[in-house]
């Protein structure tokens, strides 16, 4: 009898232990309620979003951004089963949806085209948001709503668009943004009169803006600003009493390329976010299914995140997520990683260390290779000069480009973090892996490898692996190629003053000279002319005894041959010379024409110890001929006119010749064919002439009357002519 009591006293408590065991496997059943679908929704009048779960919804949490426009739910304990984190909805003012898990909760962004009245209603298993047009949240109830009075457009000085909107208020809420190329100006709660809802097109004022249209929108009203196709400009906004003004301002190329320089330039698909303590892993996840791309996050990423971005590039939002928590990726075929840029490079150097224990055990071969046109022995120390020192660098995620492009193949870090062809203003954290093994690996002789050269027969015998062989290989055929040459034409003249005056005169013109840069003995030398000057360019000295060395460039070759043919007929001068040389680009022609003086030396008291030497007087001519790439030709040109002088004695009793010496140093850059004109070298002869009448002439007193007496005085000038032709050349490559 006692027992009992106690024995139900027990089974109530196991029956109430039992009742709250169910009572919490229930609430843990609640706990685990997962948002499986996001669906659009409309009630007939309203549109909104229907929020489907596996369980009972939770009530959520909501909070509002007006500026941008969106709603955020957080709905503590679910949990996600999406298979895709956000959504572009483009209905009903809804423009995207963005859902994340973090901790115990779930939170949901809705992106809106503008902030409106909002209705959320639970279901046994859904939540339905409803979203109102009627009025938006941030207009005051009962407020007088204001009204365009004027859409005026002007260009500006400067040559911008100007946009001036006319209100009859002075307080616009407006939202300017950019929808594709496009700027759209929303203004919220401000009417549009039917006569000013219209387009305007304004092409013909030369600004970057080709239309705007204005559109009533109910209570708002929208602008729409269209620019030119490839127009490049910025946007200014601004209010002044009752006037909004939106400007456009073309910029001009130098602002371009600067732009281009200090900005960075992404074109991913625009994503907006806003959480707070969200795990990083999360936040890839999401930026990857929105980009539709496959990326693969390491065990070491770890951590959360705030962001509050709107409208962003998903590849900017990767740059900014990575640079923040020091972050790398790289990418293979379409898969992105990510991993610390300390495990990244720590990878990496185990790759290189990998390959090299490769090439250390791959076997060594030997193969013998014919140099065709260049020295064996230029070619062997090109071989084993360590031409490359790399310094392998991974870049953080500051660059600003979506484009993921890598460097691959056994002369560079595979895979390495992705050196982004586009770069951005802020500063590169590089992690240097550089090593000696590197060092070994991009020169052309590896640590084993050995080069011997036969002089006999100009080739190379070159022991080493075979991936360098052939990359030594690929060197020389490339760097073995015949060199080009060059003929020198050269034209040594004298002539006398008339001819070189009138030479002058008809390709130069009297009143329109086109001399290109006259060089005279005191100019600096070394200067380098352009021959590119459409014209004739003969510059000589007009006046003057004394004797200065000029150069200068004709373009007009025929002609010039005719004025010297014209010049031997009339016996104004003569070709006393016309060496040609050919010589290969870059290597010195030398050309002389005059005499060596002999005379003789020894010692005092006697001809037994002399001995005959001699001194050259010539006339010397040096070319150095450079090939450019446009197939135009630089010269360095060393003229000198050597002359016998005074016979100077000796201490040792002989006499010795003094030479007087005259010489010119340029450079000149003149097309292929062109002609280099070197004058200034002058020559007198004077003649003293007497004719007599026979007989008379002799008479005392009045002979003098019958004999003429003259003085003649020649002054005569060298010209020399010097013309480059390129010489192409007709050898091809021979396959190895």
């Amino acid at each position: 009898m006692v027992l009992m009591p106690r024995l139900v006293k027990n089974k109530s408590r196991a029956g109430l232990a039992l009742v709250l065991l169910l009572a919490t496997s229930l609430i843990s059943t609640a706990a685990a309620a997962a948002l499986i679908d996001i669906q659009p929704a409309s009630d007939g009048a309203r549109n909104g979003l229907r929020l489907v779960f596996d369980d009972t919804p939770p009530t959520p949490s909501v909070f509002t951004i007006e500026d941008p426009a969106r709603l955020t739910l957080d709905m503590p304990g679910t949990n996600l089963g999406l298979t895709q984190r956000y959504r572009t909805i483009e209905r009903g003012g809804i423009e995207s949806v963005a859902a994340a898990e973090t901790g115990d909760k779930t939170r949901l962004v809705v992106n809106l085209t503008r902030l409106v009245d909002y209705d959320i209603q639970r279901k046994p298993r859904a939540l339905l948001v409803f979203f109102g047009a009627d009025q938006p949240s941030g207009a005051t109830p009962g407020a007088a709503a204001q009204t365009i009075t004027d859409i005026d457009f002007r260009r500006a000085d400067n040559g911008a668009g100007r946009i001036k909107i006319t209100l009859d208020g002075t307080q616009a809420p407006v939202d300017i943004g950019r929808q594709g190329q496009r700027v759209v100006a929303r203004l919220s709660g401000i009417a549009l009169p039917a006569r000013l809802s219209r387009r305007l097109d304004v092409t013909d004022f030369a600004t970057p803006v080709a239309t705007i249209d204005a559109r009533d929108q109910g209570a708002d009203t929208q602008i729409v600003i269209t620019p030119r196709a490839e127009a490049v400009y910025e946007r200014l906004a601004y209010q002044t009493g009752n006037d909004l003004v939106i400007e456009l301002r073309g910029l001009d190329r130098a602002e371009r390329a600067d732009n281009a320089a200090r900005q960075p330039r992404y074109d991913g698909e625009k994503i907006s976010l806003s959480f707070q303590d969200i795990d990083v892993r999360t936040v890839l996840q999401i930026m990857a299914e929105t980009a539709g791309v496959n990326m693969v996050v390491a065990d070491s990423v770890t951590g959360t995140i705030a962001l509050q971005l709107d409208d962003v590039p998903w590849d900017q939002a990767l740059d900014i997520v990575l640079d923040a928590k020091n972050l790398g990726m790289q990418r293979q075929n379409n898969v992105i990683s990510v991993a610390p840029l300390s495990e990244i490079a720590a990878r990496q150097a185990a790759k290189a260390e990998a390959r090299r224990a490769t090439r250390e055990l791959a076997p060594l071969q030997s193969e013998i290779i014919q140099i065709n046109y260049a020295s064996a022995a230029d070619m062997a120390n090109i071989v084993q000069s360590d031409t490359v020192t790399t310094r392998q660098s991974f870049v953080a995620p500051t660059r600003a480009t979506p484009g993921l492009d890598f460097a691959g193949g056994d002369n560079d870090l595979a895979g390495a973090v992705s050196p982004f062809s586009r770069t951005s203003t802020r500063a590169q954290r590089t992690v240097n892996t550089s090593t000696d093994s590197e060092r070994d690996e991009h020169s052309l002789l590896s640590p084993r490898g050995h080069v011997t050269v036969d002089d006999r027969t100009n080739t190379l015998l070159i022991t080493d692996t075979a991936a360098k062989i052939e990359q030594i290989r690929n060197l020389i055929n490339r760097l073995d190629i015949p060199v080009r040459q060059v003929l020198i034409e050269s034209r040594i003249v004298v002539a006398n003053r008339d001819f070189t005056r009138n030479l002058g005169v008809s390709q130069t013109g009297v009143d329109n000279s086109r001399l290109n840069n006259a060089l005279g003995a005191g100019d600096g030398l070394g200067n380098a002319y352009n021959a590119n000057n459409g014209g004739y360019a003969v510059a000589l000295p007009a006046q003057g005894a004394t004797s200065l060395l000029s150069t200068s460039i004709v373009t007009d070759t025929f002609s010039l041959n005719l004025e010297l043919t014209a010049m031997e007929m009339e016996n104004n001068g003569e070709i006393i010379s016309s060496p040609r040389i050919i010589t290969a680009d870059g290597r010195e022609a030398n050309i002389e024409q005059g005499r060596e003086i002999p005379y003789q030396s020894g010692t005092a008291g006697g001809l037994a110890g002399a001995t005959v030497e001699f001194k050259k007087a010539v006339l010397g001519l040096n070319v150095t001929p450079k090939i450019t790439p446009d197939k135009k030709v630089i010269m360095n040109l060393n003229v000198t006119q050597d002359s016998v002088g005074e016979f100077v004695p000796t201490s040792q009793g002989g006499q010795v010749p003094s030479i007087d010496t005259r010489s010119l140093t340029t450079q000149v850059l003149v097309d292929n064919g062109d002609t280099v004109v070197l004058g200034g070298i002058f020559e007198q002869n004077d003649s003293n002439q007497t004719g007599s009448v026979p007989f008379v002439s002799k008479i005392p007193l009045i002979g003098a009357l019958f004999t003429n007496r003259s003085l003649e005085r020649q002054k005569r000038e060298l010209l020399i002519f010097v013309t480059p032709k390129i010489l192409e050349n007709q050898a091809s490559l021979q396959s190895r």
